[in-house]
């Protein structure tokens, strides 16, 4: 029987405060997005002109992909807590470095570790955590856990649209303060975040069988997980919904530009297409923990054809607005839906690492598709070919996801008994 212990349940502010840290420590969104204007006029400061090799660039990238797999791994045994203080801790003391980026050595290490520091509080780790403290309302939890990065993404798209940041004489003293304020947040992250509920003495979604207080959660095992279809099936589709998102503002630019559209209109694509998928990213998250999870992203999936159908059927005003708000409410939907995904049909002990593997995987996909797939196919083909393409993947994203089947957490099982399914 069911022991409810609504007074004391602390997931949701846990969510929140991971959104607010994959905020701030975001790629794209956080320190990381100023602490290179940062570094910028320190150096130009000292008369040196600011400039990374595209070799350190390519490395730092190719490295800190070969380590998402290992971060999430680092997050499943030892918990995500002491990942997030060593992001606080590696972000404090880069900006730190940084003031004495005059030094080349230096530089190179400080630019460095705004890459690395960045990744122990991604949302590889978040969702880690998250995943631990819900069952029931994961989608929900995971979808406002990636607002509020969301939300920062769309805000440095229009800081870089107004001109970008820029930092004079104040680039010391405001990288001075934000170490302070990462060495800060060092001690409360430490007393407040819980690596499990039952850490805390607390049960997985607030509510939940007396059972589930002695455990930590289960789940397949990591060779069991592998050779399971359903992974695959969930990386195909993780990967057709970040190309089909991306590509579509490509295609876009590729056959409806023409001298007489302005380029601001066709630009509005992909801002509307991110605003209108913050809210979905909660809004969609509840529908998904309602009813039966592969069916919800099935018809995110259907949300984003008829958003790709939409731009050669409609006018060019009325084609920007309807691609972008329904692919907003798909790409957003699907952004929190897979990660709980993961969660709802392999379990909690090896999810950190499922979820690295499954993530390095989309990102090559993606940077292979954004940096070739649709100029190429828009620069050979027709638009009608590449609307084609489009709809292609997001058909194979679409089966994949609805083909899933039913989970033991459909069921009502244990957690333990996912090792008795795929992949014996």
């Amino acid at each position: 029987m069911a022991r409810e212990f609504p007074a004391r349940f602390s997931g949701w502010w846990l969510a929140v405060a991971g959104g607010l840290i994959l905020m701030l420590m975001g790629d794209s969104s956080g320190l990381q997005e100023v602490g290179r204007p940062l570094m910028a006029a320190v150096v130009t400061s000292e008369g040196r002109v600011f400039e990374i090799p595209g070799a350190v660039n390519i490395a730092v990238l190719v490295v800190g992909l070969a380590c998402v797999p290992l971060t999430g791994a680092a997050a499943d045994r030892w918990g995500p807590r002491r990942l997030l203080i060593a992001s606080f801790t590696g972000m404090g003391v880069a900006f730190l470095l940084a003031l004495g980026a005059q030094y080349l050595a230096v530089h190179g290490v400080a630019y460095s570790m705004f890459a690395f520091s960045g990744l122990l509080g991604s949302p590889v780790v978040v969702a880690t955590l998250v995943n631990r403290w819900f069952r029931r309302r994961r989608a929900m939890a995971v979808g406002l856990a990636l607002a509020p990065l969301w939300f920062g993404n769309l805000a440095f798209e229009v800081v870089d649209a107004l001109g970008g940041l820029s930092f004079g004489e104040t680039a010391r003293p405001v990288m001075i303060g934000l170490a302070v304020l990462m060495f800060a947040l060092i001690w409360p992250v430490w007393r407040l975040v819980g690596n499990s509920p039952q850490e805390r003495g607390q049960r997985p979604d607030g509510t939940g069988p007396v059972e589930d207080a002695a455990s930590t959660g289960g789940g397949q095992g990591i060779k069991a997980a592998l050779g399971s279809i359903r992974l695959w099936q969930i990386v195909v589709g993780m990967v057709c919904a970040a190309v089909l998102a991306e590509q579509v503002e490509v295609v876009g630019f590729g056959f409806l530009e023409s001298p007489e559209i302005s380029p601001t209109l066709l630009g509005g694509i992909g801002p509307l297409r991110r605003l209108v998928a913050i809210p979905s990213l909660v809004l969609i998250g509840m529908v998904g923990d309602r009813l039966p999870i592969r069916w919800v992203m099935a018809a995110c999936f259907a949300l984003e054809l008829l958003a790709v159908a939409a731009l050669p059927a409609l006018s060019v005003t009325s084609a920007v607005l309807v691609t972008g708000v329904l692919m907003g409410m798909g790409s957003g939907g699907l952004a929190g839906l897979f990660l709980a995904a993961l969660g709802h049909y392999f379990g909690q002990r090896h999810y950190g690492v499922l979820l690295g593997l499954a993530t390095i995987v989309t990102w090559t996909v993606d940077i292979t598709a954004v940096t070739v797939g649709g100029a190429f196919v828009v620069a050979w083909f027709s638009w009608t070919v590449a609307v084609g393409v489009l709809g292609v993947i997001g058909g194979v994203g679409l089966v994949a996801v609805a083909l899933l089947g039913e989970a033991d957490e459909d069921r009502g099982s244990s957690p333990e008994a996912l090792n008795a399914k795929d992949g014996r």
